[in-house]
C-alpha cells in the first residue's frame, strides 16, 4: 500500500532504521493477539501478583481486596485499545467503537443473555436440592431480582474483559481459525488471565478448584462466541451476558466447590456443546463469524454459515 506510513513485514527492520513507535506498530501489525495477551497479562498482572504475594507474607504489601476490581475489569481494555490503535491507527479504535454501539439486535438475544445464567444456576441449585445436597439460603423472590439487576447494572458496568476478549480478540482469531477454536482459545486466555486469584489467599477464586473454573470459562466462551456472532458482533450483548453470569454467581447461594459447583459447570459444558453441535449439523441457524476489518489482519467478514469446529 503506497500511502500507508506503516512499513510491510517484522517490527526488526523498522526499529533497525531507528524509528521505535514504527517498530513497535510494524510488530503488532505482525502479531496484534499475542501482544494483546502479552500486555494484558502484563498491565493485571504488575498489580495482582504484588497482591498474591503480600496476601501470602512475601511482601510487606497489603492490597484491599476493592482494588483488584481495576486490574480485571480495566487493564484487559486498555491492552485491547492500545493493540487495536498500534496495529490500525484510528480505523482500529473506530472498529471498537462501532461494536460497542451495535445495539440494534433482536430482542431474543437481550432476553437470552440476562435469563439465561441465573435459569442456569437455578437449575443446578435444583438438582443439587434433589439429591439431598446443602445449599445455601434463599431470600425472598423479589428481593433476589432486585439484587440481580443491581448486581447486572454493576458488574456490566465494570467489566472492561469484553473489550479485550471479545472486542479484539475473538474477531482477530476468526479471521485465521473456526469460530469454535477461536473461542475455546479466548476460554483458555481468559482463564489463565484469573489465575493470580486462584493463589491469593483470602478471594473468592482461591475457594474455587482452577480446573473447573477452566472448563467453565472454555464453555462460557463457546457461548459468549455464538452469541457475538450471532450479533454481528455486539460487544453490548456479551457484555451483559458476562455481568449475567457474575450477577448470578453473586446472588445466589452457589458453593464455591463441591457438587453443586461441578454440576452448574457440567450443565454449562452441556449447554455449549449443544449449541456447537447445533451449529455443526443445521439443527440451529449458524451465524456469520464476525471478523476483524483492520489493515493488521484480514479485511474480509465472512458471510457463510457459522462453523463451529
Amino acid at each position: 500500500m503506497p500511502n500507508d506510513p506503516i512499513p510491510a513485514g517484522n517490527g526488526a527492520t523498522a526499529f533497525q532504521d531507528g524509528s521505535v513507535m514504527t517498530g513497535l506498530r510494524t510488530a503488532v501489525r505482525a502479531h496484534p493477539v499475542p501482544w494483546l495477551v502479552a500486555l494484558s497479562y502484563a498491565f493485571a498482572w504488575a498489580l495482582l501478583v504484588p497482591a498474591m504475594l503480600g496476601a501470602r507474607h512475601l511482601l510487606p504489601v497489603t492490597v484491599p481486596g476493592f482494588v483488584l476490581i481495576f486490574p480485571l475489569g480495566y487493564t484487559p481494555a486498555a491492552a485491547a485499545l492500545l493493540v487495536a490503535w498500534l496495529s490500525d491507527g484510528r480505523a482500529g479504535l473506530r472498529e471498537v467503537a462501532g461494536m460497542l454501539r451495535r445495539w440494534r439486535i433482536p430482542l431474543r438475544y437481550y432476553v437470552a443473555v440476562v435469563a439465561a445464567p441465573p435459569a442456569l444456576f437455578l437449575l443446578g441449585l435444583g438438582l443439587g436440592a434433589t439429591t439431598g445436597m446443602r445449599l445455601g439460603t434463599f431470600g425472598t423472590p423479589w428481593l433476589i431480582a432486585a439484587a440481580f439487576v443491581v448486581n447486572l447494572v454493576l458488574c456490566a458496568a465494570v467489566n472492561g474483559e469484553e473489550i479485550a476478549w471479545r472486542g479484539v480478540m475473538l474477531p482477530m482469531l476468526q479471521t485465521r481459525m473456526t469460530a469454535l477454536r477461536a473461542g475455546v482459545l479466548t476460554g483458555v486466555v481468559e482463564a489463565v488471565f484469573h489465575l493470580p486469584l486462584f493463589l491469593t489467599p483470602g478471594t473468592p477464586q482461591s475457594r474455587i478448584p482452577f480446573s473447573g473454573f477452566l472448563l467453565f470459562s472454555v464453555a462460557l466462551a463457546m457461548l459468549f462466541t455464538f452469541v457475538f456472532n450471532a450479533t454481528g458482533g455486539s460487544l453490548l450483548a456479551v457484555t451483559l451476558l458476562h455481568g449475567a453470569v457474575n450477577a448470578s454467581t453473586n446472588v445466589l447461594p452457589v458453593p464455591s466447590a463441591g457438587p453443586v459447583f461441578w454440576i452448574i459447570v457440567l450443565l454449562t459444558t452441556a449447554l455449549a456443546m449443544l449449541v456447537t453441535l447445533g451449529c455443526r449439523r443445521g439443527q440451529l441457524a449458524g451465524p456469520p463469524r464476525y471478523q476483524w476489518r483492520g489493515r493488521g489482519v484480514h479485511t474480509e467478514r465472512a458471510d457463510k454459515p457459522l462453523e463451529m469446529a
